[in-house]
């Protein structure tokens, strides 16, 4: 999900859906309009030979299957995880659903041409609202449809324990980090700016809502997400043996 190619700041009027051309041949031009008279950028990436014509718009609840599958095609640092669960849905229980669920308007999908999602990020504006509203309405289903110690894989026992003991933010990070985020393209979709564009129409959201900044958790040993997010623009808050927290702050001019 690395940014590559020439960025030149425009301004230009359309919809609201940032719009990746990704060509076949050389290089193609993206058009990223925001707001009927917001602030444009003008993209022009090298021809991957991976996908056609992209899109960036609002996740959507018919949306939810593809985000899950997306998921777990990507939760195994990076890579696919399908084999290493027997339930499928798992990763996205723990990792997607919810934010589809409870914040929609901060949610977005990167979608091909024949609108299939290909990537996706989610977000919370306030991760410790989120955490309350997510132990009153989300994990309370899942506790009893999953107890504690089932799964028929190590994975799935992995995913049900997080849905009984859900990671949270620490005070430390979110007292000028409040917000999080969760961000994943099938292999097909990276390399291509898309999970640039992504984080960017997200922490635009977050910005409006009031955010002063927005954190992350990715596993240590995913070094190529690592190296993408210190391109994007987030630095390195904290480090254990498993897990690399990253933050970026929000300005208010992003808004």
């Amino acid at each position: 999900a690395a940014f590559s190619g020439d960025l030149v700041a425009a301004r230009a009027t359309g919809s609201a859906e940032n719009v990746l051309g990704v060509g076949r041949g050389g290089f193609s031009g993206v058009v990223v309009a925001i707001g009927a008279t917001g602030s444009a950028v003008i993209v022009t990436v090298p021809d991957r030979g991976r996908l056609g014509r992209v899109r960036i718009r609002g996740a959507r609840a018919d949306d939810v299957a593809a985000i899950y599958d997306i998921c777990v095609r990507t939760a195994d640092a990076g890579g696919d995880a399908s084999a290493l669960h027997d339930d499928l849905d798992l990763p996205g229980h723990v990792w997607a659903g919810a934010y589809v669920a409870l914040e929609p308007e901060h949610g977005y999908v990167l979608v091909a041409e024949d609108d299939r999602p290909v990537g996706y990020v989610v977000g919370a504006l306030d991760s410790r609202v989120f955490e309350r509203r997510c132990e009153q309405e989300w994990w309370p289903g899942l506790r009893a449809r999953y107890p504690l110690g089932s799964g028929e894989t190590e994975r799935d026992r992995v995913e049900i324990g997080f849905i009984h003991s859900p990671p949270v933010a620490s005070d430390e990070v979110v007292v000028d980090y409040p917000s999080h985020l969760h961000i994943d393209l099938l292999p097909e979709a990276q390399g291509q700016g898309a999970g640039r564009r992504l984080i960017e129409r997200l922490a635009r959201s977050l910005a409006a809502g009031g955010s002063s900044g927005v954190h992350l958790g990715v596993a240590a040993r995913n070094e190529k997400a690592c190296a993408f997010y210190e391109r994007v623009g987030f630095t390195e808050f904290a480090r254990s043996d498993d897990t690399v927290t990253y933050v970026m702050p929000l300005s208010p001019t992003s808004r």
